[in-house]
């Protein structure tokens, strides 16, 4: 069988779950400005800050009858963490950031109950690295326009999967419509949007077809890398503000009787665009094994409003 570097990105609903065990977990070595100029680092994971995934007419039950429905999402790094007694986090260097981005396409095939599965069957995600911090959460930019560090492909099976609740549609009397944007940071910058409450989870089989040796230290070459995703996708926005563009595409909400609605999957006419914006937050982890192993590199995508940060 060939040998190929496979990532997995998982979301989980609550913090118990997204922790995967594995027999080879080891840290990685990474340089942090992929120069040499500053110490390379033990890294575990990465702790990506919350942001954004928009799922295009992932609130249209014709359109998601219809075809795959087309996912983007992106973040930028909080910190790298070193597990130990007590843990290290390490900031990226001053003045410069790493992003991702996600562009996938899934098929939702129960889209319009309270509980839809997820089934990735496409798609790209590619790590930048940028000596100039100028990604803009509440405008969406910004999260591209560095040096390509590690970009791969969605593999489709049995590890690429999820599921997302629609709790207001589920239990409208205890999840009423409230404000999209609850995040105290900038204010309510949507003031005319509401949204349902949602949770929900995500896993994502990626072959990896590059990453940077000028940062990655560690070599990937000739190993089986698995990336494990333990984080969760929520609505509204508690812990980041919801932005403009994802991916460069501006959301369409829900016109609910001249109200605009993030969600609410039966008020979607059939010929109508209706997005999910949805809350997102990332954990990457890395475990690479002894050679010809199979290694476990972890990305998460999910909501913190569920869960403490790791790096406080």
């Amino acid at each position: 069988m060939k040998t190929f570097k496979k990532l997995l990105m998982a979301s989980a609903v609550a913090a118990s779950l997204g922790t995967v065990a594995t027999a080879y977990a080891t840290p990685i070595v990474f340089d942090i400005d992929g120069t040499g100029s500053a110490a390379a680092i033990s890294v575990d994971s990465f702790d990506w800050r919350p942001d954004n995934a928009l799922v295009i007419n992932g609130s249209n039950p014709t359109a998601a009858a219809a075809g795959a429905l087309h996912v983007l999402a992106q973040g930028s790094l909080g910190s790298f963490i070193s597990s130990g007694i007590p843990a290290i986090s390490t900031v990226p260097l001053a003045g410069t950031e790493f992003t991702f981005q996600l562009d996938m396409w899934e098929l939702a095939p129960t889209i319009g109950a309270a509980t839809t599965a997820l089934i990735p069957v496409s798609g790209t995600f590619n790590i930048y690295f940028d000596s100039s911090a100028n990604a803009n959460q509440l405008a969406g930019t910004g999260y591209s326009d560095g040096q390509l560090i590690l970009s791969g492909t969605i593999v489709p099976g049995p590890g690429s999967h999820g599921t997302f609740t629609d709790l207001t549609l589920l239990a409208p009397g205890s999840f009423p419509l409230q404000a999209l944007d609850n995040y105290s940071g900038l204010g309510n910058n949507y003031p005319n949007v509401l949204s349902d409450t949602g949770s929900g989870n995500t896993n994502l089989a990626l072959a990896v077809a590059y990453s940077d040796p000028d940062f990655f230290k560690t070599r990937f070459t000739g190993l089986g890398v698995e990336l494990n995703d333990s984080s969760n996708n929520t609505t509204p926005f508690m812990q980041a503000d919801p932005s403009a563009l994802v991916g460069g595409v501006a959301p369409v909400f829900t016109n609910v009787s001249g109200q605009l609605v993030n969600g609410q999957p039966l008020s979607c006419g059939p010929t109508a665009r209706c997005d999910f914006l949805i809350q997102t937050d990332a954990a990457t982890s890395f475990n690479v094994p002894e050679p010809g192993s199979l290694a476990l590199f972890g990305l998460g995508l999910g909501a913190l409003g569920l869960r403490r940060r790791r790096s406080a």
